[in-house]
């Protein structure tokens, strides 16, 4: 078997942590990647003082620390993302001859990284920042949906839920309900709620620890989506592409 090196160890630990929602413990990890538990301790510790790990003082887990989140959040992550999806979404785009939309959350922000207009008349111009309409997409609720407890509040206390069609969800518990019914479906909907006419359907895209970190979704025509089939069809599309798109930022 070949030697593990340091640096092999101090990444492994790390990833051990991160792939953890609730943090691990020293033996845990130790465990877990069979390594020496003082090794496991000196590096954990190490990276605790340099920020990259915390140590939650009640339980004594460790978890991610303040730093390795603020890098993984620097000036070229959203760049990556959309690096990572470009060739993805425009194939996917010419695959379905639909309006594709790839978004993230950026601070708080449901942010447009690309879209690509269907080649049909029906269609609704996408503004980089889709955060004030993001209650009523299909990629803006996806990526709410990930939002924590508190974010959400803040979201709802700044741009309250304005109505744009009748069926736009303009009450705070209505959308809650709806945002947990598309963590359990792995999917979202939305039907008329930005604009007549125009519904959506949007997927997440997972990294390498099966986290959200964006959404591609497809704007298509009410009526076409009606038809029998065609969301199962578009969904497939997506599903795929969400994948590529995760294994390319892997």
């Amino acid at each position: 078997m070949p030697k593990v090196n340091t640096a092999d160890k101090v990444m492994d630990i790390l990833e051990a942590i991160a792939s953890q929602g609730q943090g691990a413990g020293t033996r845990e990890l130790s465990r877990k990647l069979e390594m020496n538990v003082a090794t496991v301790h000196n590096i954990a510790r190490t990276l605790q003082s340099r920020g990259f790990l915390r140590q939650d003082p009640r339980t004594k887990r460790f978890e991610i620390g303040s730093r390795l989140m603020l890098m993984s959040r620097h000036s070229q992550y959203l760049n990556a993302l959309y690096v990572a999806g470009k060739m993805v979404v425009e194939k996917v785009a010419s695959e379905i001859d639909e309006s594709i939309m790839l978004v993230a959350l950026d601070h708080g922000h449901v942010v447009n990284l690309q879209y690509i207009p269907g080649s049909g008349a029906l269609r609704v111009a996408e503004p980089d920042d889709v955060t004030e309409v993001a209650h009523c997409t299909a990629s803006g609720k996806l990526m709410l949906a990930q939002m924590s407890r508190d974010e959400l509040v803040r979201y709802l206390d700044r741009y309250k839920l304005k109505s744009h069609t009748p069926r736009t969800i303009t009450r705070r518990q209505d959308l809650v309900t709806e945002l947990n019914q598309i963590r359990e479906k792995g999917f979202s909907l939305s039907c008329d709620e930005l604009c007549d006419g125009v519904s959506a359907l949007a997927v997440p895209i997972l990294d390498p620890w099966d986290k959200v970190v964006a959404a591609i979704g497809a704007g298509v025509p009410s009526v076409r989506l009606a038809q029998s089939g065609y969301r199962r069809k578009v969904l497939e599309a997506l599903r795929r592409s969400a994948e590529q798109i995760g294994r390319n930022i892997a």
